[in-house]
């Protein structure tokens, strides 16, 4: 087990699941903006640098899609299945 940030990197993914599961009752398609997750998971104490690096970290348990027709891209996450 690594320690990254204080934080166990177990006690990471927890924290990230957690917010995306939270999200997720709020979504129409289980896809919630990375920009929640952010936002949910400083409040419950996560740092990270750049958001979308640090969520690639965990693409064990999640997947990502990108939205480019929109004027600025917008990046979505779910859990994997």
């Amino acid at each position: 087990m690594s320690i990254q940030k204080g934080l166990l990197r177990i006690e990471q993914e927890k924290i990230i699941i957690d917010a995306i599961t939270e999200l997720i009752i709020e979504s129409e398609n289980n896809w919630v903006n990375l920009a929640q997750v952010g936002a949910v998971i400083r409040q419950n104490g996560l740092k990270y640098g750049k958001l979308f690096p640090f969520l690639k970290s965990f693409a064990n348990v999640l997947e990502f899609q990108e939205n480019h027709d929109l004027e600025k891209p917008v990046a979505y996450v779910r859990l994997k299945k």
